[in-house]
């Protein structure tokens, strides 16, 4: 404060007025005047001298957004990352047009491997809301959808692709996400299923209950066109219903546990997962 006024640090901080330190300071004309038409200046912090930190920032972005917003507006974000898909945005300032302020970023980072636009059915698929943290659907569209839209299936392929479906003639997962793209048109057009004892499907075999376990997986991909997960919990649950083991004399439960353990804590309560 022997030198300093709120001026001094607003020259380079848009977010002055939020940081308590800054806001502690008086304002001064005498300052302001000298501060006034001077450039911002920002030391380069040593974290962002790593050469994988353009890609693996967001972690850190997530965690302590707050400090972003020292050197960064919300449009250094906005370089890479659509508009309202990251939650650290409402914590930076929005730079006024004509601002000198904040510390412009280049699209330098590559987040996708060579080839990926030929590779990324499967990706897009499990994780669809990934890409849309940079993609918008009409991206998407403007290709699958578009006048040079890649042919995947023949005329006519939705009113007859149940055989090849169930045959797995066509690896239908490597572009679909069967739970929600199969189901959502199965259950619209009245083919999911209604409870435990319905057998409309399975060939209306009323004795299918009793020996799914074997098609289940085998397939389990067949089976998520129609049920959901709670199907399966209410008599598979380590927690409720009839508690019924659905793992093989031959289960693994340390290996399935590294792997993927929130699979696991689905059923298991935290101190049981081993039985």
């Amino acid at each position: 404060m022997t030198c300093h006024a709120r001026e001094s640090c607003a020259r380079c901080h848009l977010n002055a007025e939020s940081v308590p330190d800054i806001a502690a300071l008086q304002s001064d004309a005498r300052v302001a005047a000298l501060v006034r038409g001077l450039a911002p200046k920002y030391p380069v912090p040593a974290s962002h001298g790593s050469a994988s930190w353009g890609a693996a920032h967001g972690e850190a972005a997530a965690a302590r957004a707050a400090g972003c917003a020292n050197c960064h507006a919300r449009e250094s974000c906005r370089t890479c990352h659509r508009e309202g898909t990251l939650s650290a945005l409402a914590a930076l300032p929005v730079a006024a047009p004509g601002d000198p302020r904040g510390v412009a970023v280049a699209a330098t980072a590559r987040v996708h491997a060579p080839l990926f636009s030929t590779a990324h059915a499967m990706d897009g698929a499990a994780r669809e809301s990934t890409c849309e943290s940079c993609h918008s659907a009409q991206f998407c569209e403007s290709c699958h959808q578009g006048p040079r839209a890649p042919q995947f299936h023949g005329a006519s392929f939705l009113a007859r692709h149940a055989p090849e479906a169930y045959g797995n003639e066509q690896d239908c997962i490597s572009c679909h996400n069967a739970e929600v793209f199969c189901r959502a048109c199965h259950a619209g057009l009245g083919l999911a299923s209604r409870g435990r004892s319905a057998i409309g499907f399975h060939t209306a075999n009323p004795g299918w209950l009793l020996g799914h376990g074997q098609a289940a997986r085998q397939g389990m991909d067949g089976c998520i066109t129609c049920h959901s997960q709670a199907t399966c919990t209410q008599c598979h649950s380590a927690k409720s219903g009839w508690r019924i083991s659905p793992h093989g004399p031959d289960f693994d439960p340390v290996r399935m546990r590294n792997a993927n353990q929130l699979m696991c804590r689905r059923c298991h309560y935290s101190g049981d997962i081993f039985r």
